[in-house]
């Protein structure tokens, strides 16, 4: 019985059965396959279905960031794939594959130190230029303050004073003293108050009153924060040297140093506040004037210290009123100058129109000033952009964008020093400065393999879950944004939501998802090694525990696929023919080049210039032995081997070992190049030099290539191997997994006939014959298909089983699709139609083989024959005419059969 069922596009089965005998006849001498390999990590899925992944190096991080300062800066990435659930340690959490294939993970983490030799962090001259014109008095935004006054006398009009009371703003009681006299009193109990900034009285109290928040009034918040947070940043920095300092300008009516470059100490710290708190509100704005104070005191700054100008206005440059092109420019050339000093200007306005990407005067001014613009020399020529993402001109509108503002810059300036990766340039993110410094993953999935969902984020010892509406859609690309809050010891908010994620779906069934994945500074974990070296009977070198951030995907078979195999187009044909052997075809998770030692997966970011895992951030003496006993000098090229002594901290002592790190091997040449001989007459690696040779000895090889992929875990390489251009590292990671499907077989039967001399075959074009299907190990129901000679279909798909029949009328051929491995038919012929004889039936039973079609072909012939007795009566009629008489009914004559 047929049982039909709605089919598709109709193509011919023939040809692309064509196909695929054609491609394995031509290919089947240079096919590379790979074996089964399904004695280790597998995984059965379903039936004729099974999963094999590479060993998992999720943990390989310990060998690198564990216990010591040997790797400190090292960014170490993977990609581990998995074919089950993951269970983390020591988090306890687990991850679950769900109803994916597979799960690939995402791996990073990296590592500082308190220690400059080994994280260098460049110190900072910070200078603080603050306008204080007159309209700073004014009202900003709808924040109220409450603000100290000495004017501490009592009247009936006087308005609501407070005082602050343990930690608590309490407001006074006015208490009358008879005829319009009165007096201030706390808790029913009478107090006295302080009668100047300068009243050091224990028992006098500050009073307040509660007004709008000024400019001003925000302005001192904001750079009183700053001023805390580096000093906190300086309490963990143990050079003096290596210590942040600030200094405080006033510009209004011309221009004041108020406060001198000085470390940003718990000493100077009052100072500091003290300078700001003395800012009061008067006057034009003198910027030009502001310009030329900061380029004094940046004139002895120190030598090893990056310059930095924090540059603040609320008005237009002038010495009067309005725009000033010519205070403007002449304050631009001032910035020209230091930033051709490689100094770093942010620029902060709060004026109404504000706004980075606003091009009238002030705006371009503003843009100008900054270093958004390097070559900028006027308001009105502003030169090349550094980066469309450069955001070194800042805006706010009320206290709290402010202080965010001058939060931001100190992340930016301060704490990404000890970032491993290089942070340029912010992003343009106005509350958000850490969108720099990516690790950026690409993985391009293996051939007809899709991502089916981000599934977790799992980082600090947390488990993030993609929420509702995470995932978007835009064309042909998906983005998920994770949400929630963890970080590292240097930027410890961070937002997951910085994590930027995309999937690009391949252009057809055959090409694999393209995944991108981009992990900012701010979030990539660290192990902070702090060693602590004060007490020099008792050294420690402590580390935080700190864990990798992971992300997981989901990866799975395209829908559709596993169908196509009973019919494969062209190009599913030879993918099949390339990647199959004993019956079995194998799909992989990620892209791979065969034979090659490098993963197609690249895991790349920039190192910072200060991270001396990838450069030399000191100057680096070459011995020819590892002990260090022979000095490279006289002539560097020859030697039997070059070495350079680094120290190092083991966690639990304080004390610095050292060890020997061997330069030979590829780069060696060009980075004897950079070599350069000291005082002493060694010749050393100097500062600032790329370790080229360091990357390069950086693989790990699989110990059992379990999928057969790409031989290496691991491969890091610099973009180039040039001291010049060397900028980038990309880590090739080749993990993968591999999903084994039991290819399916194809039966083909094809009726013909022929006719004997003397008969027309085409009179018999229409007959029907007669077919009974019998399988055993085939229990299904599996899509057929009836061709004609031309390859034309004939009728629709229809599902056909085992006791099933069919018909076929001459020159027409049944494919039945999707017969599993190994399965047993045969076909028999029944009901003949009368004239023809099966004169053969090749191939009538058989076994189906994976991958391979069988056929059966039926010959009858028809031709003509007499039976052995044969009715007369059936053929012959005779008849017998007589004239000349008349004849009467029932009348006889004789009638005699005459031989010859």
């Amino acid at each position: 019985m047929k049982k039909e069922r709605s089919s598709g596009s109709i193509r011919k089965r023939p040809l692309s059965i064509l196909i695929v005998l054609m491609i394995m006849c031509m290919i089947s001498g240079g096919i590379i396959y790979a074996s089964s390999g399904l004695n280790t990590g597998e995984t059965a899925k379903a039936a004729g279905t099974t999963l094999v992944t590479d060993a998992s190096s999720m943990d390989g991080w310990k060998d690198i960031a564990e216990n010591n300062t040997k790797y400190i800066g090292r960014v170490w990435t993977d990609k581990s794939v998995f074919s089950e659930n993951i269970t983390l340690s020591p988090s306890g959490i687990t991850v679950e594959k769900g109803d994916s294939d597979f799960m690939v993970a995402l791996s990073a983490i990296s590592s500082t130190s308190n220690i400059t030799t080994t994280m260098d962090g460049m110190p900072l001259d910070i200078v603080m230029v603050l306008d204080t014109s007159g309209s700073m008095g004014e009202d900003f935004g709808d924040e109220e303050i409450y603000a100290p006054t000495y004017d501490t006398g009592a009247g009936l009009l006087t308005g609501n004073r407070y005082v602050l009371d343990n930690g608590e703003y309490k407001q006074l009681t006015k208490v009358s003293d008879g005829w319009f006299s009165y007096h201030w009193e706390l808790d029913g109990n009478r107090i006295s108050f302080k009668t100047s900034a300068s009243d050091n009285d224990p028992d006098h109290y500050q009073m307040y009153i509660l007004r709008n928040a000024t400019r001003m009034d925000s302005l001192k918040e904001a750079v009183g924060n700053f001023i805390d947070e580096t000093v906190k940043i300086n309490n963990d920095i143990a050079d003096t040297e290596d210590k942040h300092h600030i200094s405080i300008v006033s510009y209004a009516e011309g221009s004041n140093i108020v406060a001198g470059l000085q470390e940003c100490s718990d000493d100077n710290k009052q100072s500091l506040m003290t300078a700001v708190d003395n800012l009061n509100a008067n006057g034009s704005t003198y910027a030009d004037s502001g310009m030329d104070s900061a380029k004094t005191v940046l004139s002895r700054s120190r030598d090893n210290a990056k310059k930095v100008v924090i540059f603040f206005t609320d008005g237009e440059p002038n010495h009067g009123n309005g725009f000033d092109g010519s205070v403007a420019n002449d304050a631009i050339g001032t910035a020209k100058e230091l930033k051709d000093d490689n100094a770093l200007i942010y620029t902060i306005g709060i004026f109404d129109g504000a706004n980075p990407n606003g091009n009238n005067d002030v705006n371009n001014y503003m843009n100008a000033m900054s270093s958004n613009y390097p070559e900028a020399t006027s308001y009105n020529n502003l030169g090349q952009r550094v980066s469309e993402e450069a955001a070194y001109y800042k805006v706010a509108d009320n206290a709290d964008a402010l202080n965010n503002i001058f939060t931001e810059i100190s992340e930016e300036i301060v704490s990404s020093a000890g970032y491993p990766t290089q942070i340029e340039k912010p992003s343009g993110d106005p509350v958000d400065g850490t969108r720099d410094g990516y690790i950026t993953f690409t993985d391009r999935l293996g051939d007809y393999m899709e991502v089916d969902g981000f599934k977790t984020i799992v980082f600090a010892s947390q488990r993030f879950d993609l929420k509702a509406g995470g995932k978007t859609t835009d064309g042909n690309t998906d983005t998920y944004t994770f949400e929630g809050t963890a970080g590292n010891t240097i930027y410890p908010n961070g937002d997951l939501n910085t994590i930027e994620i995309t999937v690009e779906h391949g252009k057809d069934l055959k090409e694999g998802d393209l995944v991108t994945v981009k992990i900012p500074a701010s979030m990539i974990p660290l192990r902070d090694f702090d060693v602590d070296s004060e007490d020099p009977e008792n050294p420690k070198t402590t580390v935080n525990e700190t864990y990798p951030i992971r992300l997981f995907y989901g990866v799975s078979l395209k829908d559709g696929v596993k169908d196509a195999l009973n019919e494969p187009d062209s190009a599913l044909a030879k993918y099949i023919s390339e990647n199959s052997e004993d019956g079995k075809v194998s799909f992989y998770t990620n892209a791979f080049s065969k034979g090659a030692e490098f993963g197609d997966t690249v895991a790349g970011f920039t190192p910072a210039v200060n991270n001396s895992y990838y450069y030399f951030t000191e100057d680096s003496y070459l011995f020819s032995d590892p002990d260090g006993n022979r000095p490279i000098t006289g002539s560097i090229g020859g030697q039997s081997g070059y070495y350079y002594q680094r120290s190092y901290y083991n966690v639990g002592t304080g004390k610095a070992e050292t060890y020997s790190i061997d330069i030979s091997g590829s780069g060696l040449q060009e980075l004897l190049r950079s070599a350069k001989v000291g005082e002493n007459g060694q010749y050393y690696i100097p500062a600032g030099t790329p370790r080229l040779t360091t990357v390069t000895d950086m693989h790990d090889v699989k110990v059992d290539n379990r999928t057969e992929t790409a031989l290496d875990i691991a491969d890091h390489r610099w973009n180039d191997m040039s001291l010049e251009t060397a900028k980038y590292i990309a880590a090739y990671l080749g993990n993968n997994g591999r999903m084994y499907i039991d290819l399916p077989g194809t039966l083909k039967v094809t009726k013909n006939i022929d006719v004997a001399d003397g008969f027309d075959a085409a009179k018999y074009k229409d007959t029907e014959f007669e077919f009974s299907l019998d399988l055993s190990g085939a229990d299904e129901e599996y899509n057929a298909k009836i061709f004609d000679r031309s390859g034309d279909q004939q009728g629709r798909d229809f599902l056909i089983k085992d006791g099933d029949t069919f018909k076929l009328k001459a020159g027409e051929s049944i494919y039945i699709y999707g017969l599993p491995d190994g399965a047993s038919y045969e076909v028999t012929e029944q009901n003949i139609p009368s004239g023809f004889t099966q004169t053969s039936a090749e191939g009538a039973q058989g076994d189906i083989t994976g991958g391979e079609e069988k056929s059966a072909e039926f010959l009858n012939t028809y031709s003509a024959s007499l039976p052995d007795s044969v009715d007369t009566s059936e053929f012959f009629v005779g008849a017998k005419v007589l004239d000349g008489r008349d004849w009467k009914q029932g009348g006889l004559v004789p009638v005699r059969n005459r031989k010859g």
